[in-house]
């Protein structure tokens, strides 16, 4: 007798057969090896309802949907709750691999065992199995094509882990769990979902739910939406014995002590980062703590290169794998950035690394803003007079950005990391290069008058330049801080600065005689003193004009003298000497354009239309108020161009949306005149 080897669970031996003939073994089990959620489940509603949809064909092929985002973030709860949901839908069975279950012993994955695995759930012993995996796949499909499955491939670090698991039966679904690049699935028709932290709302529901103790739901924040963390941190509060929720507060403050909070139990929410880290190849590594020593809120390819040294396509290459395992988060205009938790834990990794290595990845950062600022600074701003000098801080620098546009959008793109690239400089002690980079910005804003920002940019360049030994670079950046305090209405504080820069420029005294630079900066402060007396002794702001415009003129500054004719006009023109004011900003409006400075003269033009508005129905001030606009485009001065033209129209819904822009433009920057815009009334 031949001997029967293969798939056979019942084998019965017949010598002579006569009539009916049957045979019943047991019922193969239906698998549900899927656990059910036992944990507090809020939200991806959207989530779900996308599975749903993407399922819904029961006589559909087979459907691979693969869930992606941070390691922690919830994409085996949310599988495991759709498996627990829609268990009728799988008549077939609901079966289980996980990646973790299945190692080798060098730490990858055995998917041979997975599969095997799967086999013995679906009733095939051990023993019967074939021996390769080929063969083991094989039998796999085999036993999947009658009804539809759902396979859970749970932790998958490869597609390779994914395909064997694929069966046979229509409707069938591979629902795979990932925080690794998976995009070869595509070539297999997946489809993907990345899943993302929960909003506020929904992260203190989970906590309250969870921890039953809604007083200390404020600490919720620092888990930053990540659904294990809040998990972790609602088990550390109902475990407090000796700490009180404050201490808890405390721990969780300290960026360095945070994932040490977030432990339990002696497991650290981080160690899932670990598990990411640990598969990067040694140069991604090395980026990833790098990139953790960056003081801003985002960052670009460009940052990446200067803070690790790498060169830009490198730079580009790495970032897409660290983005790919959803350490490093995509954000719009080809930023990117960290989860919280994802910093600290890089940081963690950096704090390794040898302290003289973090202080010139620090210095290298601190240098590429100082460069690209200065450049943009050069291109918005042109020649104007500046005490760091750029032939030598931008010899052999390429100009990045080609244009204005391309300058000031760099510039609002960097607007949330510039002060903090200042302060991280300056308490780095790199004090020299602290001011020229606090100097630069002055350029950012001068156009966009983010005050709050400035002043802060304002006192620690003053600061590093006293340290520097700096003094002129001190009393340019504090007159600098007089114009944002004026902008916040802050006449006091304002008048402190430039009376510290008056001291500092010795622009009280007699001043024949002395090197240009000096008169041009006693010029600039008794500019700026004008321009604080303006609302309070306009003829004492014209006679400090008078003395600004003549320390200008025998420096040779012609920029400084059209800025002086510029605002002494507007005084004029507040005094109601209009034809006085109309003969001075024409005077410098064609200085500035001598100067090739476009920018003054659209704001001259704005001046002007300002003085004609009142005659022939704004006839002659509109076409100066267009022109202006192309140039200003987008600035603060749109906003004050914005306000002319509204006033100078006809059309009710034309001012209101002329109105609106300028508003948008006031509470973006904190100007207090878009309340003043707002509690305006409409035009009628």
């Amino acid at each position: 007798m031949n001997e029967f080897t293969g798939d056979a669970e019942n084998v019965v031996q017949i010598g002579a057969l006569h009539g009916d003939f049957v045979l019943r073994g047991p019922a193969r089990p239906v698998p549900r090896e899927i656990q059910a959620v036992t944990s507090a489940f809020v939200d991806r509603e959207q989530a779900l309802e996308w599975l749903l949809q993407q399922c819904a064909d029961a006589t559909g092929p087979t459907r691979i949907l693969v869930l992606t985002g941070l390691p922690g973030v919830g994409k085996s709860t949310l599988a495991r709750r759709f498996a627990e949901h829609h268990r009728d839908h799988f008549t077939g069975g609901q079966l289980l691999a996980a990646c973790t279950d299945h190692p080798t012993d060098d730490g990858l994955v055995d998917v041979t065992a997975m599969v095997g695995s799967c086999l013995s759930a679906l009733g095939v012993a051990a023993e019967r199995q074939p021996a390769t995996l080929a063969d083991k796949v094989k039998l796999f499909r085999s036993r999947t094509a009658d009804a539809p499955f759902l396979v859970l491939v749970d932790g998958a670090t490869e597609a390779a882990q994914v395909r064997p698991l694929v069966p046979n039966a229509p409707g069938s679904v591979v629902l795979v769990t990932a925080s690794a690049d998976l995009s070869e699935l595509f070539l297999d028709g997946a489809e993907f979902h990345e899943l993302r932290e929960l909003d506020e709302g929904n992260s203190r529901d989970l906590f309250t739910m969870t921890a039953g103790d809604g007083d200390a739901a404020d600490l919720v924040g620092y888990c930053g939406g990540h659904p294990l963390a809040i998990l972790v941190l609602a088990g550390r509060v109902r475990g407090l014995h000796d700490l009180t929720v404050a201490d808890l507060g405390r721990e969780l403050a300290d960026e360095r002590r945070r994932l040490h909070a977030l432990s339990l139990g002696g497991r650290r929410v981080s160690a899932q980062f670990t598990v990411s880290y640990d598969r990067l190849p040694a140069p991604t590594r090395h980026l990833y703590r790098r990139l953790a020593l960056l003081p801003t809120v985002d960052f670009t390819v460009d940052t990446a290169a200067a803070v690790s040294g790498a060169l830009l396509a490198e730079a580009r290459a790495m970032l897409g794998v660290l983005s790919d395992v959803h350490l490093v988060q995509r954000a719009s205009g080809g930023r990117f950035r960290f989860h919280g938790l994802v910093k600290a834990h890089a940081r963690e990794l950096a704090e390794a690394d040898p302290a003289e290595q973090r202080e010139a990845a620090l210095a290298q950062v601190v240098g590429h803003y100082l460069r690209w600022a200065a450049h943009a600074d050069r291109t918005v701003m042109g020649a104007r007079s500046r005490i760091a000098d750029h032939a030598v801080l931008l010899a052999d620098v390429p100009d990045p950005f080609g244009g204005k546009d391309a300058a000031r959008a760099w510039f609002q793109a960097e607007r949330g990391n510039l002060p903090v690239v200042v302060r991280a400089a300056h308490d780095a002690g790199f004090h020299t290069e602290t001011w020229q980079l606090a100097e630069a910005l002055v350029a950012f804003y001068l156009n966009y008058r983010y005050l709050t920002d400035w002043v802060v940019v304002g006192e620690l360049g003053a600061a590093a330049a006293l340290a520097a030994g700096e003094p002129r670079a001190e009393a340019r950046l504090r007159i600098g801080a007089s114009r944002a305090h004026m902008g916040l209405r802050d006449a006091r504080r304002a008048w402190a600065e430039l009376e510290r820069a008056a001291a500092i420029a010795d622009a009280d005294a007699d001043l024949d005689g002395r090197p240009t630079a000096d008169l041009v900066l006693a010029a600039s402060v008794w500019e700026h003193r004008a321009r604080v007396l303006d609302a309070r002794d306009p003829e004492a702001a014209l006679r400090a004009y008078d003395r600004a415009r003549a320390l200008n003129e025998r420096a040779g500054e012609h920029r400084g003298v059209a800025l002086t004719l510029y605002f002494q006009a507007e005084t004029r023109a507040a005094l109601g000497r209009d034809a006085e004011a109309r003969a001075q900003l024409e005077d410098a409006l064609a200085r500035f354009r001598a100067l090739d400075d476009s920018r003054m003269a659209a704001r001259a033009l704005i001046s002007l239309a300002r003085l004609l508005s009142t005659s022939d129905g704004g006839g002659e001030a509109r076409p100066l108020l267009e022109t202006a606009l192309t140039e200003l485009a987008d600035t603060h001065y749109e906003a004050e161009a914005r306000e002319l033209l509204a006033a100078l129209t006809d059309d009710p819904a034309a001012a209101r949306a002329h109105l609106q822009r300028a508003a948008e433009i006031y509470l973006r920057e904190g100007d207090p005149r878009a309340d003043d815009l707002t509690n305006r009334p409409n035009p009628a």
